[in-house]
């Protein structure tokens, strides 16, 4: 019998095309080449996420933030695939956030990140009212990183007033992120998961 998430969770950040390629072995020597066994690409960060969420039954919606490029293309039709919402999500004249994982046969993966420029000046109408008709909110490492400090402040206010919970994943982020920041998500976090590195640096 398949168990079911019975809650509304938001989750917050940029959307992100995964492009993932499959080599014999990680690194390689200045002006070396490689040689690639397969290459396919899928959506990636919290989009990931989502994914898990909706197949375990549970309500979630993405309020993101996308380019209007080539690789958004990508990412849309991906997402119709994965019949995501895409209501809460910004465009604008930016790059889409890519990601170029290389991994090896034992699994050891390298990767290289085109962040998207943050266009999010204030939070939108939108995702304030989706924040405070949510159960959960979930916020990233990275997610702390890439928002302007006072749109994350703003969005753990609304959470705050609108008793919404925080789950909240460092992503190996937490030594970069603002240390009031950090305190003021961890001050509402109901769920935290984190793993023995991230423990040490808390």
């Amino acid at each position: 019998e398949k168990k079911s998430c019975d809650c509304n969770i938001v989750l917050i950040g940029a959307i992100v095309l995964d492009n993932i390629i499959n080599i014999d072995e990680i690194g390689m020597e200045p002006n070396g080449w490689n040689i690639a066994s397969d290459y396919q690409y899928d959506l990636g960060g919290i989009c990931s996420t989502l994914i898990t969420l909706q197949n375990l039954g549970g309500t979630a919606k993405i309020l993101g933030w996308m380019g209007n490029d080539a690789n958004s293309s990508i990412v849309l039709e991906k997402m119709k695939d994965y019949k995501i919402d895409i209501s809460g999500i910004e465009q604008n004249n930016i790059d889409t956030t890519t990601v170029i994982a290389f991994i090896d046969p034992t699994g050891n993966h390298s990767r290289v990140v085109l962040p998207a420029n943050n266009i999010i000046d204030s939070v939108p109408l939108s995702w304030n009212k989706s924040i405070k008709d949510a159960d959960f909110v979930f916020l990233s490492g990275f997610t702390c990183i890439e928002l302007k400090r006072e749109i994350i402040l703003e969005i753990l206010d609304i959470a705050k007033r609108a008793k919404v919970a925080i789950v909240f994943d460092p992503q190996n982020a937490i030594s970069v992120i603002d240390d009031e920041i950090l305190l003021s998500v961890l001050k509402l976090t109901k769920i935290l998961t984190i793993n023995e590195e991230e423990k040490q640096t808390l």
